[in-house]
């Protein structure tokens, strides 16, 4: 019985096996610490229950989650991630914030949120400049894109779930590819607003030259009329 997985109870009922058992799992799975756990607990209940001996597999599928959070530590480090603001779907929260980024606001499912709660998102990203808000795949993937239009953020999408998208069969390629939706759109983010800034700066360069040709020219006009004054 995972967290989320709403439909397990009417699978479990329609199997209608009187000897079927089930094992609750607490925590999450979404975050590689959780996975390790939610990975052995597993391996010992089958072991328990069923008899299988899954020593070489779970110390495989540990191996491989300890690498993809060696490589998304290192990354977020590359990327200075700890300075990016974020909002997401609340059930993306422990993920984000495993990496390093810091979410200042999380939403839950769209058709939960009323006016005054979007209004409040709105205003939170503005106020503490959020690069992205980010949206759950499994929930809906365009109420994020709109809160980011507005207020000049990124957009990304994750997946709560393996297999969901190409190369997510594991766990520890959701981590990986997860990550690096997180990544590639904070440098998007990044490069975005630099190109913003040198507009900017490009624009107030060539206000400065006009008004600075403006004052030559008034210059050159009275150094005009005064030496015209002075030959009459």
């Amino acid at each position: 019985d995972i967290p989320g997985e709403f439909w397990l109870e009417g699978l479990v009922e329609a199997a209608g096996n009187d000897d079927l058992i089930q094992v609750a799992i607490p925590g999450v799975y979404n975050t590689p610490e959780g996975a390790k756990k939610y990975v052995s607990m597993v391996a010992e209940n089958l072991k328990s229950i069923l008899d299988l001996d899954l020593t070489d597999k779970e110390a495989e599928m540990l191996r491989e989650i300890d690498d993809a959070s060696a490589w998304m530590n290192t990354q977020a480090e590359s990327v200075d991630v700890s300075n990016v603001n974020v909002i997401c779907m609340s059930w993306l929260r422990l993920f984000i914030e495993s990496i390093g980024f810091q979410v200042v606001a999380v939403y839950n499912p769209p058709e939960t949120l009323s006016a005054s709660d979007i209004t409040t998102l709105i205003s939170i990203a503005k106020n503490e400049n959020v690069a992205l808000v980010v949206d759950n795949l499994q929930i809906d993937v365009e109420f994020g894109k709109g809160i980011a239009e507005q207020v000049g953020a990124e957009h990304a999408i994750l997946t709560n779930f393996p297999g969901a998208v190409p190369k997510t069969g594991t766990l520890a390629e959701m981590f990986r590819y997860n990550a690096e939706q997180l990544f590639e759109t904070t440098e998007i983010w990044r490069y975005s607003h630099e190109l913003a800034d040198e507009k900017k700066s490009l624009l107030n360069q060539l206000t400065l030259y006009q008004t600075l040709t403006a004052l030559l020219a008034v210059i050159a006009i009275v150094e005009g009329v005064l030496i015209y004054s002075k030959r009459k």
